[in-house]
């Protein structure tokens, strides 16, 4: 049953290759594929050796990660005009192909409030150290919200700037 876990797994993460596309829709299929990894991780850590995510705190364990992924990165995908440059499974820096489910023409305000929650989620190692420490992950978060919500930071005030998209 792990073997099986393991090969569709694997399946499932070779979408992440798709982030070279230069199609808007192949590129968000594989922009997306890549926030599969962590719960897979999970999965895969928990059922080991005999295939399934034992009852009680395992299972409450995985469920609680497949909420946090749903609710706050899935969740947001359809609110984003596009997705951060910068990506561990794909090369493209600039003119980067569009979000293909975005719905809308400007992020709503609650976004970047979303984004100071799991931004911290995404830095803690799958057995709860922390790996991003707090400066660089606010700095990350400052950065994300200035280049991709439009609004900079300077001596502590904020200032609207065009939007990049």
């Amino acid at each position: 049953m792990f073997g099986i876990a393991l090969v569709a797994i694997g399946f499932a993460w070779s979408l992440t290759a798709l982030t070279e596309s230069s199609l808007s829709v192949p590129y968000t299929i594989g922009r997306l594929s890549t926030w599969l990894t962590f719960p897979c991780v999970v999965h895969l850590l928990l059922a080991f050796p005999d295939g399934r995510v034992d009852r009680g705190l395992d299972r409450g364990l995985f469920v609680a990660v497949v909420a946090v992924m749903v609710l706050l990165f899935f969740g947001t995908a359809p609110f984003v005009h596009a997705f951060p440059p910068k990506t561990l499974w794909g090369t493209c820096t600039t003119d980067c192909p569009a979000n293909a489910v975005f719905v809308g023409d400007l992020p709503p305000a609650f976004l970047t409030k979303v984004i100071y929650v799991r931004e911290p989620a995404g830095d803690i190692a799958p057995d709860g150290r922390d790996v991003g420490g707090h400066r660089r992950v606010r700095a990350r978060t400052r950065r994300w919200r200035a280049e991709w919500t439009g609004v900079r930071e300077s001596s502590g005030t904020a200032r609207a700037v065009e939007h990049p998209g």
